[in-house]
């Protein structure tokens, strides 16, 4: 008996203006390079730059070095963490680019959330 495709229920996106589309990312050297070389905001876990674009909506970079999270896991985790705060901040209907570097002082906890978030209302203004 082949196996059935299982049904994925309760996805956590339950419309797709929830998800984090490419239009949402900045994904070519040169939009980094011009971002990196605008102004930036920073806190002990993060720097945030940030410059204005022609778009309608923010986009957003993220830089997270194995030098900093070694673990691929942390990583990854720091990423996701980093896009659901964007996603769900006001600052995602802004007209900016904005790349968020993870830093030394990083270290794994749900507590920079809230210290990411507070850069992003710094930005916002």
């Amino acid at each position: 008996m082949p196996d059935e495709p299982r049904v994925v229920q309760n996805l956590p996106f339950k419309n797709s203006s929830e998800k984090f589309t490419s239009q949402q990312r900045l994904l070519r050297v040169d939009g980094f390079n011009h971002v990196l070389h605008a102004e930036s905001w920073s806190n002990t876990a993060y720097k945030i730059f940030f410059s204005a674009n022609q778009r309608n909506k923010a986009r957003l970079g993220i830089i997270s070095s194995k030098k900093i999270l070694s673990m691929a896991v942390s990583r990854n985790f720091a990423k996701r963490m980093i896009r659901e705060a964007f996603r769900r901040h006001p600052i995602s209907n802004s007209k900016l680019d904005i790349i968020v570097m993870i830093k030394r002082g990083y270290n794994n906890k749900a507590v920079h959330k809230n210290s990411l978030i507070m850069l992003f209302d710094q930005v916002n203004r």
